[in-house]
């Protein structure tokens, strides 16, 4: 790539990242590729910055260069990539309630066809989807996706702390025109003239009306893929994920849904497991997450 991504945000999955995403997009000074997820540093890295360059060809003359991958602050690989790309480059951290997390990121796992046991039982696999394939590490580690100061503080061994933004859902929800307002101030960017009212719900909850084809499109082992990744061109593996794949799995075969609560006593139970991670990433950032405890 000739120009180098000045920012990416990191993460986590499940926690309003789409919203930030769309509204920083809308910045006449920043721009943010078509395609939300950018995989080359995690799943297509070993393609070359040719497939990189296919997220940033429309990029004209905005002087901000954006860019977000949900599960990268989970992934030590993917944030020494970011640094060995760009070691000035800004981070963006949005987080959430972990226990309101886990069970998004649980739902958000069957609507893709990726997981089919109740909750409770697949977060008891966490440890060992942690060892598990790519889709597995990212989509299926309910939990250990909530440990965000173990996290962070594997970015600020490469990353100095004034390249790093961390902010809650909770301050989106309670002032989001003034949390955008950090967010781009901290990216050096002017404020919005604009209305950014934060919702949640960007990637509302669904189920899969074919929960097969939804694994087959999302399987990194499919034989279509392996083959594909060896003959057919940046530039055209860009273009199908850009268009069949994600139309496929995020709209054709999708349905909405309502998941129920969770059970009363698995939330207590996870309450107690991110109480210690919870209090040493306030203290790290400074953040009051009181309400993270209930």
């Amino acid at each position: 790539m000739k120009r180098a991504i000045d920012f990416m945000i990191i993460g986590a999955a499940k926690s309003g990242t789409t919203t930030v995403y769309e509204a920083l997009a809308r910045h006449p000074e920043i721009f943010m590729p078509e395609i939300k997820e950018n995989l080359y540093f995690a799943r297509d890295y070993e393609a070359g910055e040719d497939y990189l360059l296919q997220y940033y060809r429309s990029v004209s003359d905005q002087p901000i260069v954006g860019g977000n991958y949900v599960h990268a602050m989970y992934f030590p690989e993917v944030i020494e990539r970011l640094y060995h790309h760009n070691n000035q480059m800004k981070l963006v951290a949005i987080l959430r309630n972990p226990v309101q997390r886990a069970y998004s990121s649980y739902w958000f796992s069957v609507r893709n066809g990726l997981e089919e046991l109740p909750f409770e039982e697949a977060i008891k696999l966490d440890s060992k989807n942690a060892e598990g394939n790519y889709i597995e590490r990212a989509e299926k580690t309910y939990l250990s996706h909530g440990l965000y100061a173990q996290q962070l503080r594997g970015c600020l061994q490469l990353f100095a702390r004034r390249q790093l933004c961390v902010v809650t859902t909770d301050m989106l929800k309670a002032d989001p025109e003034l949390t955008l307002a950090d967010i781009l101030g901290f990216l050096g960017a002017a404020a919005s003239s604009y209305e950014f009212g934060f919702e949640q719900r960007a990637n509302p909850a669904a189920m899969p009306r074919f929960a097969w084809l939804q694994r087959l499109m999302l399987r990194e082992d499919a034989l279509y893929k392996r083959i594909g990744r060896r003959i057919v061109p940046a530039s055209l593996r860009y273009f199908f994920n850009r268009t069949l794949t994600n139309r496929i799995v995020n709209r054709w075969n999708v349905r909405r849904f309502n998941y129920p609560p969770m059970p009363d006593s698995v939330k207590s139970q996870l309450v107690e497991y991110y109480a210690q991670p919870n209090r040493e990433l306030a203290a790290l950032f400074n953040l009051d997450l009181s309400g993270w405890a209930q």
